[in-house]
């Protein structure tokens, strides 16, 4: 029988228990605001969560983005955030690094001019003025409101979108506007597929109005964007092969103001065929060597890009768009045994047949993907034999955790036992249809194979420490043996034990105790750290497998932590897995990241291993202070500070035995009076 693993709230993030004890070192971000900067400007930014002091670096994936430290201080860190006026727009990766560990967040980049939102605006009668168009940095506390007031013309048409959980946000927003009375004109919760809301507006009449922006459930920050903007719905198809030309169009509002399109980082620029208000089509030519995967596709208007890029794949498959999609098996077009099919599920029960030829010991992999794309299919697969007769079906896949980008959508795999024409289906699960409801569908004769994933990406631990690393084992066009999981890169001293996942899924218990089958298998790689040095790691988590005499090897795709980026699904913008060995504390001291001067401050002491009972003298850097003893029973000292305001200082737990220093603190910002 499978092993067996309990799952708390369906997330699949298994670690091993940490001493109570000793915290964990390693860094942590709650939240990033302003949680974006418009390109060819520079924007003072914080982050606030844990263990973030002894920052060394904060690094961007791509080209263009730079960032300087400011100040960092134990919850906090101020940074100066700088977009080249180049910069590809849209988000990013940063990867903040410290002493003691590693963290890997989501930035976004913009084309709009940005201002942050200015309180006291919870009143729709007292909103903030705005001048269109613009992008509104907000953050929404409990049971807050933000109201901005605008002015429209008669007859004008304007987008509102509001940025939340697509870059990383935990706000579950929703969007309003208003007449100069306070009345409802239109309202929305749920729009996008991630759960932001959007909304495009005629204005009958000229006058001033009022956009409030809100949440049902939790606060957070936001990214309002509002102007007469192009937007795009939909890019059909939704992907490009690499090496060849490719034709897109696109639906939406206002794209008849567009003038420019590209792919990427100027990967490929686009010759606009045609466009009207609500469509635009246009060419691209792919390079051959372009990277295969997410890109983003890119339109302009007047040298003002939409808010929010399209998410575009790049695939080394041929690429072919269903424009008369068959509604009946027995009608279906014959498609290559590999290819990409994109089409739009547009009728409501309707499902799309396509017939591809086997022979005995053929197998396939059927993958769908849409939610994952931003679209609002819901996908299953169907596969039938020559006669009709359903021999495969698959829909979401294990548990239900909207973390992992494969139970939005799903894949199936399928070993073909006679010859002939077989038929693969594609539909919604519940039957829809719409013009959202856009899918990419790769049919793909393979080997059998399996995917690697590391989701402990990012882990630190002290010397002596024993945890885990989960990665797992996702089989593939009928892979049944065996795979043996290790990982490289660690230091001297820092032992990974080898592990073997058994060609069987995981069970896991959700919170009522139902045991659920997970897709794939799930693989526990105990590590004990020994007398490492300290530092950071480039690691990677390999894997083995042998079928009938043929050995595949894989490295592990490097998906983001669970929650670490919000709802943001697949791999890091840059695969790097870290391991951090941070030396073992004799003391830990807890400071505010601010005090007042000559009032007294509270600082948190905590012993460990040998100096568990050692009386200790807290001694002030920076600022004229006389030690204070803490006797070995204490947990807390009170320490007088005198200092100027804006006097950094820090502070030293000494051995009162024999004058060893055995911890240092964060620094602390010495504020007001």
């Amino acid at each position: 029988m499978p092993k067996l693993y309990l799952l708390f709230c369906f997330a699949l993030g298994l670690t091993a228990a940490v001493d109570s004890d000793l915290p964990s070192p390693a860094p942590s971000v709650r939240a990033a605001f302003p949680p974006g900067v418009q390109r060819g400007t520079s924007t003072e930014v914080e982050l606030s969560g844990a263990n973030l002091h002894d920052v060394r670096s904060v690094a961007f994936a791509g080209r263009g983005v730079t960032a300087e430290v400011l100040a960092a201080f134990a919850s906090k860190i101020k940074l100066r955030i700088t977009a080249a006026p180049d910069a590809e727009v849209g988000r990013r990766d940063y990867r903040l690094t410290t002493q003691r560990g590693v963290y890997v967040g989501v930035f976004d980049i913009g084309a709009l001019p940005e201002i942050v939102e200015a309180e006291n605006n919870d009143d729709w009668r007292k909103p903030q003025a705005i001048a269109l168009p613009i992008l509104v940095n907000g953050n929404i506390g409990s049971e807050d409101w933000d109201h901005f007031r605008i002015r429209a013309e008669a007859g004008q048409k304007m987008v509102f979108d509001v940025s939340a959980t697509r870059h990383g946000s935990r706000l579950d927003a929703d969007l309003a506007i208003l007449d100069a009375r306070g009345e409802e004109l239109a309202w929305v919760d749920d729009t996008t597929i991630l759960g932001d809301p959007h909304i495009e507006f005629t204005f009958e009449k000229a006058g001033d109005y009022v956009v409030r922006v809100g949440s049902l459930n939790g606060g957070g920050n936001y990214r309002l964007s509002a102007g007469v903007l192009p937007y795009v719905h939909r890019t059909l198809p939704a992907g490009a092969e690499a090496g060849k030309t490719t034709e897109i169009t696109f639906t939406g509002t206002l794209l008849d103001t567009v003038d420019e399109a590209w792919i990427g980082d100027r990967l490929a620029k686009g010759e606009i065929l045609s466009k009207s208000a609500n469509k635009l089509r246009a060419r691209f030519t792919v390079p051959r060597d372009a990277p295969v995967g997410r890109n983003l596709v890119h339109l302009s208007a007047k040298g003002r890009e939409v808010a929010l890029p399209t998410e575009i794949r790049i695939s080394d498959l041929p690429e072919i768009t269903v424009t008369k999609p068959s509604l009946d098996w027995r009608t279906a077009a014959n498609v290559p045994s590999t290819a990409v099919l994109n089409g739009v599920i547009e009728q409501p029960k309707a499902s799309h047949y396509f017939r591809f030829d086997a022979q005995p010991g053929d197998t396939f992999l059927f993958r769908a993907e849409s939610m994952k794309l931003g679209y609002h299919l819901d996908p299953t697969i169907t596969v039938f034999d020559a006669e009709g007769k359903k021999v495969a079906f698959a829909d979401d896949p294990g548990v239900d955790d909207r973390a992992d980008e494969y139970q939005l959508d799903p894949d199936l795999s399928l070993r073909c036992d006679k010859p002939g024409p077989y038929y693969v289906a594609i539909r919604d699960g519940m039957y829809r249809g719409g013009d959202q409801l856009l899918y990419r569908l790769t049919v793909k004769k393979q080997e059998p194979d399996f995917i690697l994933e590391m989701r402990d990406s990012l882990k630190s631990l002290y010397a002596g420490q024993q945890d885990t690393f989960q990665v797992r084992v996702r089989r593939r066009a009928g892979w049944t043996e065996p795979v043996e999981v290790w990982m490289e890169g660690l230091p001297q001293g820092t032992v990974v034990e080898r592990q073997t996942a058994e060609p069987k899924d995981s069970i896991v218990k959700d919170t009522c105790g139902v045991e659920r089958v997970v897709d794939g298998t799930i693989v526990l790689l105990p590590v004990r750290v020994g007398a490492s040095e300290p530092g950071v790691y480039d690691v990677r988590v390999k894997a083995r497998g042998v079928r009938n005499g043929r050995t595949v090897e894989h490295d592990a795709i490097v998906r983001y932590n669970l929650a670490a980026a919000g709802h943001v699904y697949g791999p890091m913008q840059v695969e790097r897995a870290q391991f951090t060995v941070a030396a073992p504390p004799s003391v830990l001291l807890t400071v505010p990241d601010t005090a007042k001067p000559s009032e007294p401050l509270k600082i948190g002491v905590k012993r460990y291993g040998s100096a568990k009972d050692t009386a200790l003298l807290l001694r002030v850097k920076g600022a004229s202070a006389a030690p204070v003893p803490v006797p070995a029973a204490a947990k807390e000292a009170s320490v007088p500070v005198a200092g100027h305001a804006g006097t950094t200082i820090r502070f030293e737990a000494v051995s009162e035995k024999d004058g060893r220093v055995l911890a240092e603190s964060a620094p602390v910002l010495l504020q007001g009076k």
